[in-house]
């Protein structure tokens, strides 16, 4: 019969330290929510690293196709000074040549006229 009472204190302290069962329901719906709300920021920053790198692949080909650009006019640029040298040059050329016909047309008007 002693025993039967230690058995009835044991259990009463046990029972007296159990929350009634709607807090129990509180309790894992807030462990529930806690967890949810865990994996929700763990999927979040995923997708927020996977967002950073993609938006990085694609400013690196913007630069790329920037330096493309650039290279193809230093490329024209060069093209447009050569040419701009041979103009030059044809000019220059031209210059002389109306000159030696100014200077042969002068030298037969004087010779012409003595």
């Amino acid at each position: 019969v002693g025993n039967d009472r230690d058995t009835k204190d044991i259990d009463s302290r046990f029972s007296a330290k159990k929350p009634p069962p709607n807090l129990q329901i509180r309790a894992a719906i807030g462990t529930a929510l806690g967890a949810a709300a865990a994996h929700t920021k763990l999927l979040a920053d995923q997708e927020e690293r996977e967002m950073e790198h993609l938006i990085s692949i694609v400013i690196e080909n913007q630069l790329k196709k920037l330096h493309y650009k650039i290279q193809h006019f230093k490329e024209l640029e060069d093209i447009m000074e050569k040419e701009h040298a041979l103009m030059e040059q044809t000019k220059e050329l031209l210059i002389a040549e109306r000159l030696r016909i100014a200077q042969k047309k002068l030298g037969s008007k004087l010779s012409g006229s003595r």
